[in-house]
């Protein structure tokens, strides 16, 4: 599991972050608006929460890392799926892209994405304060490259497989076009070849002592 600091910082940031969405009439809804703050929020906690984890290189493998993060990722999305539903049910919205399945087709590839991404840096950096740092200068460089596309090509169109994808004015309401559902279809196939790297590089470590220990006494009363 998550070491218990890591994630407590992720499940109380998702808190926040909903907490701070139930404010506001735009965001207390389930919708692709809810969905990009989840993404980015979720997602990058549980980056760093995975980077923490990763970098103990336990005897599970990344597997057991990443299953860590997918954990907390559900916790995310429960804890914003309660979120939403109360919003709605105080102030509902009259966004016709509105709903709980476009917010969860907006999130849950990112943090399926950022499962892996956090236990791959913190493994391959192996050491706690340095692969919290790694991890935040990847998230950053991401988003800095992100950055400086809008600003080549003003507008109000934004993709990354790691924070959100926009398709319109969010003033006015994002829309879930066609291209973004497909854009996250291709975001899942990228956190299956991270989670597919992962586990090639850093399998599950077997303990064969105990087996080899019984064969013998096996073989001894025979």
């Amino acid at each position: 599991m998550l070491p218990s600091i890591g994630a407590a910082f992720a499940v109380f940031a998702v808190f926040i972050a909903a907490v701070v969405c139930g404010r506001l009439p735009l965001l207390s809804n389930p919708g692709p608006e809810a969905g990009l703050v989840l993404a980015v929020v979720g997602g990058i906690a549980i980056s760093l929460a995975g980077a923490v984890l990763g970098s103990k290189r336990g005897k599970g493998g990344f597997v057991a890392d990443w299953r860590s993060g997918v954990v907390v990722g559900v916790i995310a999305v429960v804890v914003f799926l309660i979120s939403t539903t109360i919003g709605l049910a105080v102030s509902p919205s009259c966004s016709p892209n509105a709903g709980r399945w476009p917010m969860l087709i907006v999130a849950v590839p990112v943090l399926l994405v950022h499962a892996a991404l956090g236990p791959l840096v913190g493994r391959a950096v192996g050491r706690r304060g340095w692969a919290v740092v790694a991890t935040v200068f990847v998230l950053v460089g991401i988003a800095a490259v992100m950055a400086m596309q809008l600003l080549d090509e003003p507008g109000f169109r934004a993709a990354s497989h790691f924070f959100v994808v926009i398709s319109g004015d969010l003033l006015r309401g994002a829309s879930l076009s066609t291209s973004a559902i497909a854009f996250r279809a291709v975001t899942l196939v990228l956190a299956a070849v991270l989670a597919l790297v992962g586990t090639a590089l850093w399998p599950a470590q077997k303990t064969r002592g105990l087996v080899s220990g019984a064969a013998g006494d096996s073989a001894g009363v025979w």
